[in-house]
């Protein structure tokens, strides 16, 4: 072989060395490349790993953890929902009810139970208060006041007070208003008071002054009312011979029905 072609041939082996060299080269750099992106993977994984769990973790033993239920009743709905927040509870109100002991707007009562133990976002029920229920006064004008009464007492309405009156236009015991007045709202389990007729003012006598009146002076005004009423005297025997009135029943100013007793007591001095 010439000079030339050894030269050749020796070019070709250094072509082929360098070609295997770089191939060594390609696959060491994608290795390194892989292996880089292999690690950062995992590092990316292990930080996810570990937000999630700052995350999430704290959440899941959140909702897992058993709570202590405040009391929430007696107080407003407002201020209970907020409370049942804080405590990391959701309120639904359940219903409403007439109460005449709870003012409207406040919590009755509550499911469940205070100091029950419930988990983490759980909902609480309450009854919130309507306040009294309200009824209409019915209208007893012209009744007897024994059913006027008993019409109001089916009502839910108690008599308190019974107020006599003259009326010209109706009859004795009958009733003549009342305050309030007809269709007038009132607390269920109100009372109520009644104006009741004793008649025309013509079938009763007023009552002048006794007291202090001799006996003589005492007998002549009575005298005068005779035509119209009964009367009596007592006397309460004393030493004196000079007697005069020291009481009278009724008292002066006060009404007698025509036919009624006077009496009248006298005291010697």
């Amino acid at each position: 072989m010439d000079k030339q072609g050894k030269r050749m041939k020796l070019s070709f082996f250094k072509v082929e060395n360098l070609k295997d060299e770089v191939k060594s080269i390609d696959v060491d750099e994608k290795g390194r490349k892989w292996g880089c992106l292999l690690t950062s993977l995992a590092f990316l994984f292990v930080l996810t790993g570990l937000l999630l769990g700052q995350i999430f973790m704290p959440i899941i033993l959140k909702t897992s953890k058993e709570i202590k239920v405040p009391d929430v009743t007696g107080i407003t709905i407002s201020q209970a929902r907020t409370n049942l927040e804080l405590a990391g509870l959701d309120m639904r109100i359940a219903g409403e009810e007439y109460s005449e002991n709870v003012p409207s707007g406040i919590v009755i009562s509550q499911n469940p139970l205070p100091n029950s133990s419930i988990k983490f976002n759980k909902i609480v029920e309450v009854i919130v208060s309507k306040g009294s229920e309200k009824i209409s006064v019915p209208y007893v004008k012209g009744l007897h006041i024994s059913n006027a009464t008993d019409m109001l007492l089916k009502n839910g309405i108690i008599v308190n007070d019974t107020n006599y009156v003259f009326d010209n236009n109706y009859a004795e015991n009958i009733v003549v208003g009342s305050e309030p007045p007809e269709n007038s709202l009132i607390s269920k389990g109100g009372t109520i008071s009644l104006y009741v007729s004793k008649g025309k003012i013509d079938n009763y006598v007023q009552i002048p002054n006794f007291v202090g009146l001799s006996s003589d002076s005492a007998i002549l005004l009575s005298s005068k009312l005779l035509k119209y009423l009964n009367l009596k005297i007592d006397t309460i025997r004393s030493k004196g011979d000079n007697y005069y009135v020291i009481k009278q029943v009724p008292d002066s100013g006060q009404y007698l029905k025509k036919d009624d007793t006077l009496k009248i007591i006298l005291k010697g001095r």
